[in-house]
């Protein structure tokens, strides 16, 4: 009888360390997941802020280009403002 119960005592202890082994790895692997989605997450968000720095870069610099060029058109019409007189007067003195 002493051995049966000793023997069944060591069964419900083993059964006890196998459910608690199998808890710690559901836990785990539980964590392991969690952190990856983390990491996806952290990813994701590290994307994102890196494509609002391209698109504000664009941005500036279509802001330039556009700043650039009317300058440009700018000086254009103030150089045609200068050539027609000088071209008058040019032809009036001939």
């Amino acid at each position: 009888m002493r051995l049966e119960d000793e023997e069944e005592e060591e069964e419900e202890e083993e059964e006890e360390e196998e459910e608690e082994e199998e808890e710690e790895e559901e836990e785990e692997e539980e964590e392991e997941e969690e952190e990856e989605e983390e990491e996806k997450k952290e990813e994701k968000e590290e994307e994102e802020e890196e494509e609002e720095e391209e698109e504000e870069e664009e941005e500036e610099e279509e802001e330039e280009e556009e700043e650039e060029e009317e300058e440009e058109e700018e000086e254009e019409e103030e150089r045609k403002l200068y050539f027609i007189p000088w071209i008058f007067q040019n032809d009036v003195m001939k």
